[in-house]
């Protein structure tokens, strides 16, 4: 059976003007196109249902074995040097799983503690300020000058200097730069630029002051911050 439109004719249903439609009525369909529809986009990912613009979540990485392990390493201590730099190393540890791409169970079996991972990523700046005092003409000075660059990116070394995390020597952070300090406060001293009731636990704990402060400070601002406080310190150090 067919019927067709009601197009008329003086009044009559005209076969001639009128257009043919299916006895049974076609299903309505969307008037959006459906590559439109394909563009609704809700996650950040960008990730969708093509068909029903329905969010999808992220898949989970593929578990690459044991060969991913220095790779997820390097990953890791990357994440971590962004995370601490804003946050400190008492950042949250699942912060820096989440930037590296890898679980939290892939960061314990890297960094069993919050110290190893701390001591991973701020190592070098100790050697830095270790390698710098083994010249005879490095002087306090220098030495400062170093640990506030190293700050201006991140006080996680410094932070480090108030725990007891150590090396795989059994040395802490804290040890190695009361170390570093006492080769460079004697050449100041006989140099005449520093009392000899200045300690090595005296400089440290105005840059354990210093690091509290950066943090708290406006980036713009930081490095003024800082050359600022250095002389204070050194108005406090003279004898």
């Amino acid at each position: 059976m067919r019927r067709w439109c009601c197009r008329r004719s003086g009044g009559v249903r005209s076969r001639s003007s009128g257009c043919q439609l299916s006895a049974r009525a076609a299903p309505r369909r969307s008037l959006e196109p459906r590559d439109r529809r394909r563009q609704r986009r809700i996650e950040r990912t960008g990730q969708h249902c093509p068909d029903y613009a329905i969010p999808v979540s992220t898949p989970a990485k593929a578990n690459r074995g044991p060969s991913a392990g220095p790779e997820n390493r390097r990953a890791l201590i990357e994440a971590a040097r962004v995370v601490f730099a804003e946050g400190g190393v008492e950042a949250p540890l699942s912060a820096v799983a989440k930037l590296a791409g890898v679980g939290q169970g892939s960061l314990y079996r890297h960094f069993p503690t919050r110290g190893a991972l701390a001591l991973a990523v701020f190592g070098d700046a100790i050697v830095e300020l270790e390698e710098l005092m083994q010249s005879p003409s490095s002087g306090l000075a220098d030495l400062l000058d170093l640990i506030v660059q190293q700050m201006l990116v991140s006080v996680g070394l410094i932070q480090l200097t108030l725990t007891d995390v150590g090396d795989a020597h059994g040395s802490t952070v804290r040890e190695r730069m009361l170390a570093v300090l006492d080769i460079a406060l004697p050449r100041e001293r006989s140099a005449g630029r520093v009392g000899s009731d200045i300690s090595a636990e005296d400089v440290l704990l105005l840059l354990s002051m210093l690091a509290g402060v950066l943090p708290r400070t406006p980036r713009g601002e930081r490095e003024a911050v800082a050359r600022r406080s250095l002389e204070l310190f050194w108005r406090s150090f003279a004898p």
